[in-house]
């Protein structure tokens, strides 16, 4: 039996699938707030608006130096947004985890930012019962970090660090913890993901994992 510790955005679902309509009301009120205020140029704004896609809020705005005021727009935004229509996941999605399931392994979800909205996120792809744990490491409460909450898993489950199997698409965040931990790594190159060769391998699809015993 394999444990996977899989990653959320940009790994199960591309972030950017998001309903425009839904995301332009946030990146409106950035940008007249930064009018207002001239915090940063207009083409640092759209590159840390482009950014949002990939990393949580409170990153962005230290990457880029926003004021405190640009958090709070986020904050009132993603308190309030909800999905009325169900989010869909990559087309391998469904599948793959539901065979790897068959197959014996464990599956556990772990994935950053919001607390509020990743639980949104998480419910609207309806992929909760494919998972036998999720955890949320909540940039707007403790924020421990993936490593420390993987880090915690093995003391409290007992498991093998040599069972683990950590799959994502950030080398920052999933890559680097397996790496700090001594755990294998996958990165998954969805569009847009930039290849790292910190991974130990890479894959297109998470179809690769059913079929290749040499990933377990």
């Amino acid at each position: 039996m394999t444990i996977f510790i899989l990653d959320l955005d940009n790994t199960l679902f591309d972030t950017r699938s998001i309903p425009a309509e839904l995301t332009g009301r946030l990146h409106s009120r950035l940008r007249q707030a930064n009018a207002e205020c001239h915090a940063v140029s207009s083409e640092v704004l759209e590159q840390a608006i482009n950014d949002i896609w990939y990393a949580p809020f409170s990153v962005v705005c230290e990457r880029y130096s926003l004021p405190r005021t640009f958090l709070a727009i986020w904050n009132d935004w993603q308190e309030t947004v909800s999905f009325d229509q169900p989010l869909v996941p990559y087309p391998d999605v469904m599948r793959s985890l539901q065979i790897l399931r068959n197959q014996g392994h464990l599956l556990c979800l772990l994935t950053s930012g919001y607390r509020r909205f990743q639980r949104a996120k998480i419910e609207a792809l309806r992929i909760t019962q494919l998972f036998d744990e999720i955890h949320i490491d909540a940039v707007d409460d403790f924020c421990l970090g993936k490593a420390a909450i993987i880090s915690d898993l093995l003391l409290s489950r007992n498991w093998n660090r040599k069972d683990l199997l950590i799959v994502g698409d950030s080398a920052t965040n999933e890559i680097d913890a397996g790496l700090r931990l001594g755990i294998s790594t996958i990165q998954i190159l969805r569009p847009g993901v930039v290849a790292t060769n910190l991974a130990d391998r890479h894959i297109h699809s998470l179809l690769e994992l059913c079929h290749d015993t040499a990933f377990y």
